[in-house]
């Protein structure tokens, strides 16, 4: 992607910042109410590290945990697939609600990984 491309693309994701804290709301309420018995220590110590409350959570962090619901590979900082099958209160899997509400604002999994690219909580190549 030119640079002109992944800098559009980055001022896309930052104009919808209300959106996408407004989604990762509903994903932070799922996975801090999941069944903590399912999931073994290093999973769960995972998952706590790469969450705050939603309005602590930087920008950049919120990003690339959504992004990370979505898919992940071995270069990225957030690692928490896992627990994309995890239930929101929209009887919604963690990953549809994800995926659905991006759709609504315009956006998808490439605009969040060329965001966390650029902001460095991904690795590159």
């Amino acid at each position: 992607m030119a640079k002109n491309d992944e800098e559009g693309t980055v001022a896309k994701v930052k104009a919808q910042e209300e959106g996408l804290r407004a989604i990762y709301k509903n994903v932070f309420i799922a996975l801090k109410a999941i069944d903590r018995s399912k999931y073994s220590l290093e999973r769960l110590t995972r998952l706590d590290s790469s969450l705050a409350p939603p309005e602590e959570i930087a920008f950049e962090k919120l990003v690339a945990v959504l992004k990370a619901l979505l898919g992940s590979s071995s270069g990225d900082r957030i690692q928490i697939e896992e627990f994309t099958s995890e239930r929101s209160e929209q009887g919604k899997s963690v990953w549809q609600l994800v995926n659905e509400e991006l759709k609504k604002l315009g956006l998808d999994y490439g605009d969040l990984y060329t965001f966390v690219n650029e902001k460095g909580w991904a690795g590159k190549g």
